[in-house]
This record gives structure tokens, sequence and C-alpha cells, in this order.
């Protein structure tokens, strides 16, 4: 293997550590953020999750959180941690 392509390996390995370390991220901040809707007490739907969700991230969530934070509000037991 040359130089060259070692250092674009490398480089290439540290984008995807990059990557990862703001995946898991962003699962540790939505089960905070399923965690803070389950200890609301407030009934959590499809409908108004986003709005929820919001307020308490302060930004919009995408369709993969929505989908997390639903998963784990509906099976505690089996959750993304």
């Amino acid at each position: 293997m040359s130089r060259g392509s070692r250092q674009v390996k490398l480089q290439e390995n540290k984008k995807v550590k990059k990557h990862l370390k703001g995946f898991y991220q962003t699962i540790g901040l939505i089960s905070q953020v399923a965690d803070e809707l389950k200890e609301s007490g407030v009934d959590v739907n499809e409908t108004n999750v986003e709005k929820l969700a919001k307020d308490i991230l302060g930004r919009d969530i995408d369709s993969l959180e929505k989908t997390l934070i639903l998963g784990k509000l509906s099976n505690p037991n089996h959750g993304i941690e």
C-alpha cells in the first residue's frame, strides 16, 4: 500500500468515526427527550410529538428522530440505548 492510499484510508476512517459519534450523540439526545416526555405524563402521539420535542430541544426534529421517540415511548423495554 502506498503512502498516498494510506492517508486517504486514514481520512475516510476519521470521517466515519466523526459520523458515528454524531449519530450516537443524536441517539442519546433522543433518549433523553423520550424520557422527559414519559415523565411529563403528556399523551404523546404522531401528531403532537414534533411540537412537544421542539419545546424540549428548541429545534425541529426529522422523521427518523420522530420514529425513534415514538418507538422508545411505545416499547420502553426495547429502547434505543
